[in-house]
């Protein structure tokens, strides 16, 4: 590494459970966008471009997780590495003279299919690009991608936040700051002494005689094999006369949403794979308590774990969501633990993985988060896309009422088949209620 480089790095420090497993698959897919994400949304009103790219400028300053990349190549560790000073990558177009709103959605789908296949190269800060795109007069555009090894869902309200009042306060000229929040290496440091001995008598306890992965069934028998396969995306809306049942449920018994959520995914695979024994990945927030300020902090903690359900049909639905709450308990202890460790303690050949199916809860509704932060503008069309590396991924929330996105390998499961999927977590949602 030459002279400036080195004077250019900040920090140096190791990789969290869920960066390593990323770096991981980025490294080693076979296909590009994975856990590349995008966030796109429109702001309509008396829109300043060039204020927001300072604003986001501003937040990459104070936030290193921004100034961040990884270093793996020749390395017997990988390594984040913080830059201390980047250059965001930054494009404006204008389509305002397009007036053709088809023709427009067309192009845009365009290019995010070509932003995806960018990607990232990850041992080059800053992993995030900004695009913005004039639409009509008073309409834009705004494209923000970025690798997802840099931060969770979570973190997202808390970098807009900043953005949205550094913005505001650039378009009225004014002068501010905000207080400085802990680095995301605190978190790493913090890792660094956890008792692992411990996790590892406790996950190998948990997953004792799970030998193989619930096989869900390919459901790739309507699949027109001449159509370019991708990871899509259906989605479902439960009915909020059963929604609201499910509130009174959780309210009722102590439990949360995302315990129901989990217990009908159970009794589906249960159903579809004629197994009783189910193993599926949880996302777990994986901000500890004890770490003064991490509620605030931004980065990945997010981590990936096996939720083992001992599904029983002979027994009443309050018992195993009763169950699934009482393992989620237990789990927090140790969700630091690395699923790679996890895998390796466990009796499932190394080739395989521990499951096929992952489980996301969203407790933060990111457009509603942005809406109430950016007063100038109206904020609307808020998405997020992502992939992983699961063959098929629900994702939860229970912002109004509940709806259920499940991302799926085209080339695994047809559209069809993962409707009707969604339509039997419907009607499990009703039994359940």
């Amino acid at each position: 590494m030459n002279k400036s480089k080195q004077k250019n790095i900040e920090a140096v420090y190791p990789l969290s459970p869920m960066q390593q497993g990323m770096l991981f698959h980025t490294i080693f897919s076979q296909e590009g966008g994975l856990y590349f994400e995008q966030t796109t949304f429109k702001v309509r009103g008396n829109f300043n471009a060039a204020a927001f790219k300072k604003a986001l400028e501003k937040t990459m300053e104070r936030n290193p997780i921004l100034r961040t990349s990884f270093v793996y190549k020749k390395q017997d560790v990988p390594l984040q590495v913080v830059q201390k000073e980047v250059e965001l990558p930054f494009a404006e177009m204008d389509w305002s003279e397009q007036t053709d709103s088809a023709v427009q959605a067309a192009m845009l789908n365009n290019f995010l299919e070509e932003d995806r296949a960018k990607g990232f190269k990850l041992a080059k800060a800053p992993l995030i690009r900004l695009t913005i795109i004039r639409l009509e007069q008073d309409v834009w555009q705004l494209i923000w991608s970025n690798h997802h090894i840099l931060f969770d869902g979570w973190s997202l309200p808390i970098l807009l936040k900043e953005v949205f009042s550094f913005y505001e306060a650039n378009i009225r000229g004014q002068e501010f700051d905000l207080p400085r929040k802990r680095p995301y290496r605190d978190y790493i440091l913090w890792l660094q002494k956890q008792d692992m001995q411990k996790a590892e008598k406790f996950w190998k306890k948990l997953l004792k005689d799970f030998s193989a992965p619930n096989a869900i069934p390919l459901l790739n028998f309507d699949i027109d094999p001449q159509k370019e396969q991708a990871y899509l995306k259906e989605t479902f809306h439960l009915a909020q006369n059963t929604a609201d049942k499910l509130n009174a449920l959780t309210r009722t018994n102590q439990l949360t949403m995302n315990t129901i959520v989990q217990g009908a995914w159970s009794i589906l695979l249960h159903r579809y794979t004629g197994d009783d024994d189910i193993v599926f990945g949880a996302t777990v927030s994986g901000r500890p308590p004890e770490l003064q300020g991490v509620e605030e902090m931004p980065g990945l903690f997010i981590n990936t774990l096996p939720m083992r359900v001992p599904v029983n049909p002979q027994e009443s639905a309050l018992n195993l969501l009763t169950e699934i709450q009482k393992r989620a308990v237990e789990l927090r202890e140790y969700e630091y633990t690395p699923l790679a460790d996890i895998q390796s303690w466990s009796a499932v050949p190394g080739h395989s993985a521990l499951f096929e199916s992952l489980i996301v809860f969203e407790n933060y509704p990111v457009d509603e988060s942005m809406k109430s932060q950016m007063s100038s503008l109206d904020i609307f069309d808020v998405t997020t896309n992502e992939r992983t590396n699961y063959p098929i991924s629900l994702v939860a929330g229970a912002h109004s009422g509940l709806s259920l996105d499940i991302a799926y390998d085209s080339a695994q499961f047809s559209t069809n088949s993962i409707k009707t999927m969604l339509k039997q977590m419907g009607l499990i949602f009703e039994q359940i209620a």
